[in-house]
């Protein structure tokens, strides 16, 4: 029986020991349980991160509608609609602004850290609108409905942008034509509209309290 050196044996324990998994204390049933906190409803982090617009918007419309109970009670018979068709133009106008301002901030995003690749058409949907399918970096399929410029016509394509950090987010540059229509037709009748807005909305009830 050959005898093994106190070093031999030291040895033989550390390698024994650090294959051997980590031994645990016994952990209280606490321990175990997670506590996790659910997400804000996406109106309360809004009313969170703007309650000085929000607040200020409440006020205004608080203010507007007081003005106008008092010109339906001292004004003219009927003069009280002009203002609620003007603030119907103003909400026209600020739709179309919204709108408006989304796809400009999705196309300066996306030009200037965006990432652009070729999708090829894949028919219509059920409203008609056309379906683009392209493979992202990633190498995920994804898929963008709407119109673009095409770039290609065997096969029929366009040019998709896409910022990584918001990579839902996708962006088709439009020909030229749709560009030109909305700075010279478009633009002109957005102002129209809201100065008619306005000036329905305030302008009554100003001569109203002036009168």
């Amino acid at each position: 029986m050959t005898r093994s050196s106190p070093a031999a044996v030291t040895a033989f324990v550390s390698a024994v020991t650090s294959v051997l998994p980590e031994r645990r204390g016994p952990r209280d049933g606490m321990e175990l349980v997670s506590e996790e906190t659910p997400a804000a409803p996406a109106w309360r982090l809004f009313l969170t991160r703007h309650s000085g617009a929000v607040a200020a918007g409440v006020c205004a419309v608080i203010l507007w509608t007081a003005l106008v109970v008092y010109v339906a009670a001292t004004g003219e018979p009927g003069q009280w609609l002009m203002p609620l068709f003007g603030a119907l133009l103003l909400l026209a106008a600020g739709r179309y602004l919204q709108l408006a301002g989304g796809i400009m901030r999705d196309h300066w995003s996306t030009r200037r850290n965006g990432i652009t690749v070729a999708a090829t058409s894949a028919g219509r949907n059920s409203a008609r609108k056309e379906i683009w399918r392209f493979t992202d970096a990633e190498g995920r399929a994804r898929t963008y409905v709407g119109s673009g410029k095409i770039v290609s016509r065997d096969p029929r394509r366009i040019e998709v942008r896409y910022d990584p950090r918001h990579p839902d987010k996708l962006y088709a540059p439009q020909p030229v034509l749709v560009y030109v229509v909305v700075g010279v037709v478009v633009t002109p009748m957005l102002a129209g509209l809201l100065a008619m807005g306005l000036w329905l909305s305030l302008w009554q009830l100003v001569d109203v309290l002036m009168g």
